[in-house]
């Protein structure tokens, strides 16, 4: 199993969750949205 999520890592086909899209989430989620990786962010706050 490690060597799988090393693989998507490296391929950039791995699926990203954040949770909390707060000073520290958003930036990150955004960040790794712009190398490619499919992110989905999610926060209490609407």
């Amino acid at each position: 199993m490690h060597n799988q999520i090393s693989s998507k890592i490296k391929n950039r086909t791995a699926k990203v969750g954040v949770i909390g899209l707060g000073y520290v989430g958003l930036p990150l989620a955004a960040g790794l949205a712009k190398c490619d990786y499919t992110v989905t962010g999610i926060d209490a706050s609407q």
